[in-house]
Parts: structure tokens; C-alpha cells; sequence
């Protein structure tokens, strides 16, 4: 009743905020819509209204829609970094991770100094297993934001392990009282189970930075392992007293619906339980590509990835144990009778149905088993789900070697060069011609043609 008495005697952005978030609490979805609807038209230029929204429809799994809020946000304000984070993780989720790179370079084009971006950037790489990728733009992002705590803290993860002393040697020299580099640090001597300089790091990371939840419960883990119920109970009062609202694992469980009003304490505990999740995780999937690059162990590992695969359903387990059951048949076919490759990828397309990967992945095997049109049927759905430029130059090498030059120039090539005629004045035309009619070599030749008028 007092916000409603509010808006009616102009009430600002907050109050309007203010009201969409005690409907979303009450689970009234509608008048949550409504208000934030009724607040944008106006505040436009206020983004916390466009993130609430964009929220709202993925709730309800309506992810187009969600999808238009973040872009219809972005032309109001097109340097908020919330807003296109928001919309490259759901071009991620939906068209997979060619919309979700294009959205991201844009986005830093906006806002070239932002390390949030280049980070969201580096992870999306990682997450899909391009990891040269993911050094090279890590290694630009740190030329670009030289003195941004969350990049160093990422890249001492990202490095490997007999490096990473002098990548933390270099980060403290950039970022000394910077507190994410110091718990990247602390977590170092934690793995090194050297527990007094990690409890002493950890400590000063959360004197540096008390308002970060992050690091809260990244003590309070440390403490359940390795500490006494003094320490435990130090690190829980601390917390309290601190009352922190920041961080990028506190913030996600913080904010969602069912936690909200939930008192520190509740939040803490939530947070080291995810902590531990994502830890296993990330391990998890380093074991299991190590195993597969092992000879010896590999058939042992394709074994146990198979539970991995039924549990997790991560994409570069899959990605993996298709590409070592198509390279090794034989032993793919004496271990697993019963789960060939195409069963494999059938589990996967449930689990991933926009990745890149999987469906090149599923060409392979078509095309390798002389299966024509099988291949083709397949980089045809690719197209439609996960079109990228890959997938495109696949399906005209299909068409090439079916020597099926006609149908190579309608789905080889973008539309504007589907024919000789639609090549605009002045446009440069790249060429494939075969060098030899028997061999599979191909050189690329160009032409420059000028429309007679």
C-alpha cells in the first residue's frame, strides 16, 4: 500500500524497483510484469528495471522474450556491462558460442576497458574447450586492463601449475592490496596444503575485502577442512559482523527467489556448498581429458567416462569420449557394446543441442562411414540450431566431395553470393578451385568483379 501511494505521487526508479520486487517475492508474476513494464516507460535509461525483466521471462523459460529485453535494454543503455553479460549468457544457452563470441566483441567494443567482459569472454572459451582461444585473449585483456584484480586472479588459475608462482609473483606486482588476486594466491598454498600461509592469505583477503561474500565463504570453506570449531566459529561471526552483499557466488544465491530475507549464516552455508560443487566439477573434467590422452589408460578411462558422461552431461566429457570412440573403434566396440557413438551422441543432443562440437562431432561419423546423406541431413539441423561459420564450411566440402557443385553454391555460401548475379559492385568473390579433379587439395583464388551497367 505505501509503494502504491508512492507511484501514484512520483515515485523515482527505486521505488518502482522496489515494487516489482515485493510482487516477485509474493510470486505474483503478472503485477511484477506489469510494474516493471509501467517503470520502464518512465525510467528507460534505468537498467536495473531491463535486468529485472530480462530475469522475469528466463524464470518462466521464456527465453526469447528474455532475449528481447536485454537487446531492447542495450539500445537504452548501451554501456551497461549487467546487461550484456546477461544477454551473451542466453545467445550461450540458445544459438551456442558464435552468438554468444559476436555479443561479447561487440560488447567490448562498447566498453573496451571493462574486465568483466573480458572475462565473461576468456570463460566462454574455456567453457567449450578452446583453451588456446582463451590464452590469447586473456593475455589481450591484461595488455587492455593491466591492473584488474579479477583477471590476474583468472589467469593464475588458467596457467599451469609450475607456472603459476611467477604468474602470481607478476600479479602482485600490478595488484599488491587487490583482494581477489590474494585469495588466488591463498588458494595456492591451500593446494599445496601449506595451511598456515593460506589461512593467513584467506585472512587478509576478507580484511581487504569484508562487503565480498565470495572470499567469506571461501575462509569458511578452508576452516571446515582444515580448522578447528573455534576457527569455524571465528570465520561465521566475522561474516555476520561484515553483513556482505557482493561477489559473483553470493550475489547468484543471494538474490534468487527462494533465498530471499534469508539471514547471513543461511547464505554463507549455500555458497561454500556451491563452492564445493564447481571444485569437483572443474577437477572432474581435467582428470578425464588427462586420462584420455593416456594410451595405456584410456580404455579404462573410456570406461568410467561413462558414468561421468550419464552424471554431469558436460560438453567436453562428451566431446572427448566421442572423439576417442571414433578414432578407436576397436576398443570403443569390445568395452561398449551396447553405447556406439551414435548412442553417445544421442544423450548428448538431449544435453547440449546447440553445441558446435557435438554436431561436427556427429558429422564425422556419418561422413567418415561413407554416409552422404546422412552427413548432410545432419549439418542441415546444425545449421538451424548452431550455425556457425564451421558448419557452413563443412556443408560445402559435403557437396564438394558428392560432387554436387550446384547444390554447393545455394548451402556452401552466404545468401548474397548464392548466385554470380547478386555479387554487389565492386565485391570481392573468393573462389575454391581444385587444384587436382583427383585430389582433395583445394587453393583459394579471387576475383574482383564490377556489375556492368
Amino acid at each position: 500500500m505505501l509503494l502504491a501511494k508512492a507511484r501514484e505521487r512520483g515515485g523515482t526508479e527505486r521505488v518502482w524497483m522496489k515494487s516489482a520486487i515485493v510482487e516477485r517475492e509474493s510470486g505474483n508474476t503478472d503485477e511484477e510484469r506489469r510494474l516493471l513494464y509501467d517503470g520502464l516507460k518512465r525510467f528507460p535509461s534505468f537498467f536495473k528495471l531491463w535486468l529485472m525483466l530480462g530475469q522475469l521471462e528466463e524464470r518462466l523459460s521464456y527465453l526469447e522474450r528474455a532475449k528481447e529485453v536485454y537487446e531492447s535494454g542495450l539500445k537504452q543503455c548501451s554501456s551497461c556491462v549487467p546487461l550484456w553479460l546477461s544477454l551473451a549468457k542466453m545467445e550461450e544457452k540458445m544459438n551456442g558460442l558464435s552468438k554468444a563470441r559476436a555479443v561479447l566483441t561487440m560488447a567490448r567494443k562498447k566498453n573496451p576497458e571493462s574486465p568483466e567482459l573480458w572475462l565473461a569472454a576468456v570463460r566462454a572459451e574455456s567453457r567449450h574447450g578452446i583453451e588456446k582461444e582463451a590464452d590469447i585473449l586473456m593475455a589481450k585483456a591484461l595488455q587492455v586492463c593491466p591492473n584488474s584484480g579479477i583477471l590476474w586472479a583468472a589467469s593464475i588459475e588458467m596457467v599451469l601449475r609450475p607456472q603459476r608462482r611467477t604468474k602470481s609473483m607478476d600479479a602482485l606486482k600490478r595488484c599488491n592490496h587487490d583482494p581477489h588476486v590474494i585469495a588466488a594466491i591463498a588458494k595456492l598454498f591451500w593446494h599445496d596444503r601449506n595451511v598456515d600461509k593460506a589461512r593467513s592469505w584467506l585472512d587478509r583477503a576478507v580484511t581487504l575485502g569484508p562487503d565480498i561474500g565470495d572470499f567469506w565463504a571461501l575462509f569458511c570453506k578452508f576452516e571446515l577442512q582444515h580448522g578447528t570449531k573455534e576457527t569455524q566459529e571465528d570465520v561465521l561471526k566475522r561474516c555476520i559482523a561484515a553483513e556482505p552483499k557482493y561477489g559473483e557466488r553470493w550475489e547468484a544465491v543471494s538474490k534468487a527467489v527462494e533465498n530471499s530475507h534469508q539471514p547471513t549464516e543461511a547464505i554463507l552455508k549455500k555458497v561454500v556448498v556451491a563452492l564445493g560443487k564447481e571444485e569437483t566439477s572443474a577437477e572432474g573434467n581435467k582428470q578425464w581429458i588427462h586420462f584420455f590422452k593416456d594410451e595405456d589408460i584410456a580404455p579404462k578411462a573410456l570406461k568410467a567416462s561413462v558414468r561421468v558422461v550419464t552424471l554431469r552431461k558436460q560438453q567436453i566429457v562428451y566431446s572427448t569420449l566421442l572423439m576417442f570412440r571414433l578414432s578407436t573403434p576397436r576398443i570403443g566396440d569390445s568395452l561398449l557394446p551396447d553405447r556406439g557413438a551414435r548412442v553417445i551422441l544421442q544423450e548428448a543432443y538431449a544435453a547440449i543441442p546447440y553445441s558446435e562440437e557435438i554436431w561436427l562431432a556427429a558429422f564425422k561419423l556419418e561422413f567418415e562411414n561413407h554416409e552422404p546423406e546422412r552427413a548432410r541431413m545432419l549439418l542441415a539441423k546444425a545449421r538451424e540450431r548452431a550455425g556457425t561459420e564451421r558448419v557452413w564450411m563443412k556443408s560445402a566440402i559435403v557437396e564438394r566431395e558428392s560432387e554436387n557443385m550446384h547444390r554447393q553454391g545455394e548451402e556452401g555460401r552466404p545468401p548474397l553470393l548464392a548466385s554470380p548475379g547478386s555479387i554487389p559492385a565492386g565485391g570481392m568473390c573468393i573462389c575454391l578451385q581444385r587444384v587436382d579433379p583427383g585430389s582433395s587439395s583445394i587453393r583459394f583464388r579471387s576475383q574482383e568483379h564490377a556489375r556492368m551497367t
